[in-house]
């Protein structure tokens, strides 16, 4: 019983680490694509 419920405890964690994880990632790149197309729109700008 207790084997079921460490299981399925160690399942949730790694559940919400995943999505965490996820979520994290997505922020990240799109964080960086915004960091890389300022430069961009700027430069042309500023020739």
């Amino acid at each position: 019983m207790f084997d079921k419920l460490w299981a399925w405890i160690m399942g949730i964690i790694t559940y919400l680490a995943a999505l965490f994880g996820l979520n994290r990632a997505t922020t990240v790149t799109e964080q960086m694509e915004q960091k890389e197309e300022v430069p961009e729109s700027a430069e042309p700008e500023n020739q």
